[in-house]
């Protein structure tokens, strides 16, 4: 079966326009809709289909009417074709851009048994009809067209059959032609447009939608899945052959790396640890700090030897210093205080390892503060470290930076300028004066970082060489040079506008669409190479051959270059006042079906981490499907920044908190050792407030153990404990500080098995402890992680009993498990 998503247009009666005054115009409409109402009322098949599919008189632009030139298009090669025609007409608009009237007769013509038989007699397609409204001043109806075709589909997929969607961009509003595009798109339908094929032709061209079957490998390299990325090239390969290849060594280097990281940390050298830590800071890792100060000392020691080597000094390196001052391995911290001394000793004596720590030293704080927020990192500290030389180097150019750098980097607006003047602001205007979409954000790498700064905008104007489309792209680079700029986007100078003629000077596209396409598509591709955008939005204005040519090139490039490609289009929203407002629409062109599974394991991977604001960007790459668990996704980070940033009342946010502790307590048995380290600082950072708002949510940082005398962590909280003068306050208060203390203890060269280490520490530096299980007390090396996480959960729920403390019931362990199920659910189902 086949779906024709069909905006109606003057054309469809054969009625020419172009060159016609209003009056004109509406007076050729009302003779050609009185004639096809006549045929209707008299039956006339023979008729109608003459209107339906001939060519119109001589000298008109048309060689065929547009339904004819895509019904032609699906004549079968053998047997017949099922075909459903969903005709969108608008009720909208002034007396000249309403097509219901026309929309409706279309139907009824179509409906008329004497039309079906002949349709399946000369062209061998069986045809029917349905309509649906598509309205001009509205948002509404696109979403309106996308839920009568997702209908259509779902029928036509309970056959088994899953249907094709083409889309008529031959005739009709643009605006609607656009939209239905974007629809049809966002519900990962197999679609292709159908562009009018040039002069006496009778046939339409049907571009298809490109795959692209390499771009689920760039996209998720891009992100940093080194793993995903790698396991999709090797499963595509034994799926098939003589596919386009990728390039799967150049996972090489970063693949050994991530694997002696889990297996054998104490081999990594400073360049391996530089190359870690350039990937996490890049992709915004939970824990990505944590890499910092391993890295900040193996970088040290280094120099330290090489100076050595050198015969410059002889001089004990910081480290064996500090840990024969401490009895133990010592923190970054205590290292720094340890280099802070000897420059006081030798002054200008001070070797230059020591004084590059001590210039270094704010990477600690970075090893601290890139997890706070629930282990995100800010944008500047993003910056900040990436802007070493010795790091910025050991990052691949294929990996996503989240920081704008000249040349490359901005949200490029490609807008098509047409030859009439533009209704109200111009393309630029209603862009830059109004705040960036959410889904451009989402998209673009960093700018949903805390801290991320304004987005860098550029336009590429394309014109043809008729007087009128140039004079539209001039005002339009005035515009954006003069017009005040909202604040998301960045305007310390003014926005980069380039204009490009694609020549194209005949005012009939109808004639002239081939070669405009090609004019433009050229032209793009020429201007993406150079500019390297981050986002690429193509804008839904002028000549519709001129928006395919511009579409056609973005998606070849932005599939190779792991872009996020976007389609906007404006309406005109009124309101109970009769003002008009314009509105922007924009739909984001997901990854091809090929790429859904890539993405899906990329999302699963991404939940097991809670690295909840990699997993939002992934999901918004796919379909409507995806787009909306990405909503979802994007909600339970929010809520979980506003619960672990509560300085006002932390406790009333603590029922997510538990949440969040069975959360990790059941992701653990799966989670690879580097997993489990990241999981330690998402816990160890919810949990660590500083306020004195809160009765339950405080640490025990005074909590001591002496050897012999282990601590009870599952004795029952004190009941009566007075807190000013108690010494006990609860057994909570001390797994939380254990918890927080396990994660200082995370330094990645310390040990194969990261997190149980570090506990083990904490636990032996207390003296050890016991606690109980579900079935049985364990003490000492016995005690596991998520033992401490469970046991955390329920003294905090004991102590609240008796602090008499409530918080709001939390659905948000619920809503994740939700969404990690039918994440895994289409990731089984829906295998190619």
């Amino acid at each position: 079966m086949t779906i024709i998503v069909y905006p109606v247009g003057q054309g469809d009666l054969r009625n020419d326009i172009v060159g016609l005054s209003k009056s004109e115009r509406q007076e050729a409409q009302g003779e050609a809709e009185q004639q096809v109402e006549k045929f209707l009322d008299d039956e006339d098949s023979e008729g109608l289909l003459k209107v339906l599919l001939e060519a119109p008189e001589e000298g008109s632009r048309f060689s065929a009417p547009p339904l004819s030139l895509i019904l032609r298009a699906l004549f079968p090669a053998e047997g017949e074709r099922v075909v459903t025609v969903l005709l969108l007409a608008s009720r909208s608009g002034d007396s000249g851009t309403r097509t219901w009237k026309i929309g409706e007769l279309l139907k009824k013509a179509l409906g008329l048994a004497g039309v079906h038989d002949g349709l399946r007699k000369e062209l061998r397609l069986d045809v029917s009809v349905e309509m649906c409204e598509a309205n001009l001043q509205e948002t509404a109806g696109v979403e309106e067209l996308a839920e009568r075709l997702r209908c259509l589909v779902d029928s036509q997929n309970q056959t088994g059959d899953e249907p094709k969607v083409v889309v008529n961009a031959i005739s009709g509003a643009s605006m609607i032609a656009l939209g239905a595009m974007g629809a049809a798109d966002q519900l990962g339908l197999d679609w292709r447009a159908a562009v009018a094929p040039g002069s006496q032709k009778d046939t339409a061209v049907l571009l298809d939608r490109s795959s692209y079957d390499t771009a689920p490998f760039y996209w998720l390299r891009s992100l940093g899945y080194i793993e995903q990325a790698r396991n999709w090239a090797q499963g595509r390969l034994a799926r098939s052959s003589g596919r386009a290849s990728v390039d799967v060594g150049s996972l090489d280097g970063l693949t050994d790396l991530m694997k002696r990281l889990a297996t054998n940390p104490e081999s990594l050298k400073d360049e391996d640890l530089a190359s870690l830590l350039a990937l996490d800071m890049a992709r915004a890792d939970n824990g990505a700090g944590l890499i910092a100060r391993a890295w900040v000392q193996k970088h040290y020691l280094d120099c330290h030897h090489k100076e050595i080597e050198a015969g410059m000094h002889t001089l004990e390196d910081l480290v064996t210093v500090a840990k024969r001052a401490r009895g133990k391995l010592p923190m970054l911290g205590e290292i720094i205080c340890a280099a802070q001394k000897r420059q006081q000793e030798l002054k200008d004596e001070c070797p230059k390892s020591v004084r590059w720590l001590l210039e270094h030293q704010w990477l600690n704080d970075v090893g601290k503060g890139a997890v706070h927020d629930l282990a995100a990192p800010s944008a500047s500290d993003v910056k900040r470290v990436l802007s070493l030389k010795e790091i910025d180097s050991c990052l691949p150019d294929w990996v996503a930076r989240p920081e704008w750098r000249p040349g490359r980097g901005s949200v490029l607006f490609i807008a098509p300028c047409g030859s009439g003047a533009p209704r109200g602001m111009c393309v630029t205007e209603r862009i830059l004066g109004k705040e960036p979409d959410k889904k451009i954000r989402r998209a673009v790498p960093g700018a949903m970082l805390d801290g991320a700064e304004s987005l860098p905008a550029e336009f590429l104007l394309l014109h043809s060489s008729y007087p009128g489309s140039k004079k539209t792209s001039l005002d339009a680079a005035d515009a954006a040079r003069r017009t005040q700029v909202h604040a998301g986007w960045k305007r310390h100078v003014s926005p980069s506008v380039d204009k490009r003629d694609y020549e194209g000077g005949d005012r009939n596209e109808y004639v002239a669409t081939p070669v405009i396409m090609r004019s433009v598509s050229g032209q793009v591709a020429l201007a993406l190479e150079a500019k390297h955008p981050a986002a690429v939005v193509i804008v839904g204005t002028g000549q519709k051959a001129a928006v395919l040519g511009a579409l056609q090139a973005a998606q070849a490039w932005c599939a190779e270059h792991a872009t996020p490609l976007f389609l906007q289009t404006f309406v005109d929203k009124v309101d109970e006042e009769g003002r008009k407002e314009s509105v922007s629409q924009l739909h984001r062109f997901a990854l091809h079906n090929d790429a859904e599974t890539a993405l899906r394991e990329a999302a699963i991977s991404s939940l097991k981490s809670l690295n909840l604001l990699s997993a939002v960007r992934v999901l918004a790459a796919g379909d409507w499907r995806m787009d909306e668990m990405a909503d979802r996704c994007d909600k339970l980070r929010q809520q979980l920044l506003e619960v672990a940033n509560d300085k006002e009342n932390p406790d009333r946010g603590a029922g997510v908190l538990i949440d969040l502790l069975q959360t990790v307590a059941g992701l653990w048995t799966e989670a690879t050792e580097l997993t489990k380290m990241r999981l330690a600082v998402v816990v160890a950072e919810a949990l660590n407030f500083k306020t004195k708002g809160s009765n339950l949510l405080h640490r025990n940082n005074n909590l001591e153990g002496g050897s012999g005398n282990p601590i009870n962590l599952a004795r029952p909280y004190p009941k009566d404990c007075d807190k000013k003068r108690s010494k006990d306050k609860g057994p909570h208060q001390d797994l939380l500080e254990i918890l927080y203390r396990v994660r200082n203890k995370l330094v990645v060269t310390h040990a194969d098995d990261i997190v149980k280490s570090a506990l083990q520490m904490v636990l032996q530096d207390l003296g050890g402890a016991n606690i109980r299980t579900d079935s049985k007390a364990v003490s000492g090396d016995d005690v596991t992680y998520p033992d401490v996480l469970r046991l955390t959960c329920e003294k905090l729920e004991e102590a609240a009993r008796a602090l008499s403390i409530t918080w709001a019931s939390s659905t948000w362990k619920a809503e994740f498990d939700h969404l990690m199920s039918e994440l895994k659910s289409l990731a089984h189902t829906r295998e190619p």
